[in-house]
């Protein structure tokens, strides 16, 4: 903090002096303190107030002082005058501004004895501004307005001039309402920046399907007073006040229940991430937004509060939660009918914390030590015991604990080896409540082997599991009947084909037990193909297991750190209503015991998270057929890739077939389904491969496997006269570019 110097008349400035240093005593060392008696030698008194300002610290320093005009203040103005001071001015003025419509000004002055003269006035803020400070050089740098972006700007011209913007990831909301659709229609460009004409998009999130979008170019309307006022949601009046959207019930929202959160609160990022929660703080999220709402944990008056990220808390990622207010109006309208919410307890279900001691690169810039501890965060309820602990490197897989359980040790030394390059090592745990913060830490290892970038399909190994359900246990029961599962035609010779054409370098799909394994990507091919009966959860899970184990026992031998794992998943994709996890529906699926019995992508991502590869999901699952029904509901992309990722939280390549509000298509029985189809027409054209003149063989990457799939999909329905289906790829964390097919 800065330095106190206080000047004021004797002894004024010695008591406050002592009050202060009795009440902080930590501040004692930065507080100055000078008495000024009355009639006293301005000269010299001067003298000895600059002889005690030059033995304080080096740093900015506070001058405080008493009456204005009299002989102290005059004693701070001419200190403050031999420093060189400056002044910044912002204005909070919220009952004079319409934000977005005009800009406010700030203004630099420069203080001396005889008053503050005007150096620059900057006009870059369309709404109050309430953080300053100076920079080196004459910048300046303000906060507030402008979705609350901080600018950084010359003050040496009369008129400021902008030099560079620090943008969040919210933006102002303007105009928001709710439709009769349930689309919540709202605007991010403020007003004095529509163009001349007034056309423009206004941004709409669908209540029903949870998915973005914009309106058509239209005339943009002045924002109203409060809009949307009747109908099932309402918003109150927020135009150019709030980054967040409080959507509250019609039919409610009055009384008491103004005075107590919305029903729904939804925010938006620039980046078209997004995260809605509900009154208690159930929440759904896009797939990296959960990460932009949380919980303020108080502990106490002799500990600091805590922010955690909602991601942090799996139990209250509840979608279920959030339809049922949709689909009501209110958790308590929800209660009401018969849906179990329960009350959110946040400080009952607290992850663990991780404390770094020390981090040290050893002798031989190879090898780098970690210390740590991990503890429960809570009072040591129920879960609070942290159950394991773990390490990635490049947001891959490096270190775990081994012990199943309840850890019985809660400090560690770890030693890891370091990577050519810059190495990114995250330290993370565990408890059934939750994920800690992890803890980062950076270090630059040793030079590569060979200079330059490590190339792009450098020696490694593919693993492949490629499994395919078209026929299930439950199929044609009265409950898969009711849930509207019917059996596939094409979901067993999708992962025929996938694992032919990636293992085997052969385009089928029979099944030959003894055709060699190659891709010449790679050094070597391990893989295994389930289809069917032989697809179920135990064998999935166990093939996965084994994979992962093949390429952690491979350990530091050459070409390691470019092993791939491949899994592509064929068949049916469920969700019931009333239950939060997404199921892959494996062949011994019981549809009255899912839990116990179907795979979870929760499973699949804790058998991903320990894998020390590249990880790539190739997802074809016909998610979207069983959406109508009320009682059992599709798996969207958005939701894979978010519960993969969830529980790994490590790199990947998820690349899904559809869109949520799209089906993914089938062929006839003989074909496949349009997903394989297209990524079976992708690795066969030239025009994705690109050749390599010295070795004549041609190599598809994984930047170019998804331009083809998003090419070459379009072109298959419409050939087959189907509607259209768009795949979806998200791309999670640090990962490679990486070469998936030579030929």
């Amino acid at each position: 903090m800065p330095g106190l110097f206080i000047i004021a008349h004797a002894p004024l400035a010695s008591a406050l002096q002592a009050l202060a240093a009795h009440t902080f005593p930590e501040a004692a060392a930065g507080l100055l303190a000078y008495d000024v008696p009355a009639g006293a030698d301005v000269e010299a008194y001067l003298a000895e107030a600059r002889a005690l300002l030059a033995g304080q610290a080096p740093g900015d320093t506070l001058l405080l002082t008493d009456v204005f005009g009299a002989t102290p203040c005059n004693l701070a103005r001419q200190l403050a005058e031999e420093q060189g001071l400056r002044l910044l001015v912002g204005l909070a003025a919220p009952g004079l501004s319409c934000p977005g419509q005009t800009t406010l000004p700030v203004q630099s002055y420069s203080v001396s004895c005889l008053g503050f003269d005007l150096r620059s006035t900057y006009h870059g803020h369309d709404d109050s501004v309430r953080a300053l400070a100076f920079l080196a050089d004459d910048l300046a740098v303000t906060a507030g307005g402008d979705s609350q972006s901080i600018h950084v700007w010359d003050s040496t011209s009369q008129v400021g001039q902008a030099q560079g913007q620090i943008r969040g990831v919210g933006r102002t909301v303007f105009d928001a309402r709710v439709n009769p659709q349930q689309q919540l229609v709202f605007g991010t460009v403020p007003a004095r920046l529509v163009p001349t004409l007034g056309l423009g998009r206004l941004r709409t999130f669908c209540l029903r399907s949870y998915t973005l979008a914009s309106t058509g170019l239209h005339k943009l309307r002045p924002p109203r007073g409060n809009t949307g006022l009747a109908g099932r949601w309402v918003v109150l009046d927020i135009t150019g006040r709030s980054q967040l959207v409080p959507i509250r019930h019609g039919p409610t929202a009055r009384g008491a229940d103004l005075d107590l959160p919305p029903d729904l609160s939804l925010f938006v990022g620039s980046d078209d991430e997004w995260v809605i929660w509900t009154r208690s703080g159930y929440y759904d999220a896009s797939p990296l937004g959960a990460r932009r709402m949380g919980y303020q944990v108080n502990r106490g008056v002799r500990q600091e509060a805590l922010f955690l990220a909602s991601d942090r808390f799996k139990h209250f990622h509840r979608p279920d939660i959030v339809q049922a207010v949709v689909d009501h109006g209110s958790e308590a309208l929800a209660r009401a009918a018969g849906v179990a919410i329960a009350p959110l307890d946040v400080a009952g279900r607290l992850p663990p914390v991780i404390e770094l001691q020390s981090a040290e690169v050893l002798p031989g810039a190879e090898q780098v030590r970690l210390r740590f501890s991990v503890a429960p965060m809570g009072p040591g309820g129920p879960g609070s015991a942290v159950t394991r602990a773990w390490i990635l490197r490049n947001d891959r897989f490096a270190w775990t604990t081994t012990d199943p359980g309840p850890l019985r040790r809660r400090r560690f030394d770890v030693t890891l080896r370091l990577g050519p390059g810059r190495n990114v090592f995250s330290l993370r745990a565990e408890n059934t409540c939750g994920r800690a913060e992890a803890v980062v830490c950076t270090f630059t290892g040793p030079p590569p082997a060979a200079p330059g970038p490590v190339a792009v399909g450098a020696s490694g190994q593919l693993f492949l599991l490629s499994v395919g359900v078209s026929q299930f246990q439950a199929a044609g029961t009265p409950l898969a009947e009711r849930y509207e599962v019917w059996p596939l035609h094409c979901a067993h010779r999708d992962a025929i084909a996938v694992y032919n054409a990636l293992a085997c370098s052969t385009a089928s799909a029979e099944v030959r037990r003894r055709r060699p394994l190659r891709n010449r990507a790679f050094d070597a091919v391990q893989a295994q193909l389930l289809v069917n009966e032989q697809a179920t959860k135990a064998a999935i899970l166990e093939a996965l297991h084994g994979l992962g184990q093949r390429i952690a026992a491979r350990g530091h031998a050459p070409g390691a750190e470019r092993d791939v794992l491949v899994l592509f998943l064929a068949g049916h994709g469920l969700q019931v209503v009333g239950d939060p996890n997404l199921y892959f529906l494996n062949h011994d699926t019981q549809l009255d015991r899912q839990e116990e019995t179907g795979l979870t992508l929760m499973e699949l991502g804790e058998a991903l998270a320990e894998v020390p590869a590249e990880v790539v999901v190739l997802i074809d699952t016909c998610h979207s057929g069983m959406a109508g029904n009320g009682i059992a509901r599709g798996v969207g992309p958005n939701e894979v890739a978010r519960q993969l990722q969830e529980v790994s939280e490590r790199s990947m390549y998820v690349l899904s077939a559809a869109r949520a509000d799209e089906i993914a298509q089938e062929g006839s029985a003989r074909a496949h389904g349009v997903f394989t189809a297209a990524l079976l027409a992708t690795l066969d054209s030239p025009r994705y491969l690109q050749r390599d003149p010295d070795d004549r063989t041609s190599s598809l990457s994984m930047t170019s496997l998804m331009a083809g799939l998003q090419a070459e999909t379009p072109r298959i329905t419409a050939r087959l006269g189907k509607p259209p289906q768009t795949p979806v790829f998200r791309l999670f964390g640090d990962v490679l570019p990486l070469t998936i097919y030579r030929r």
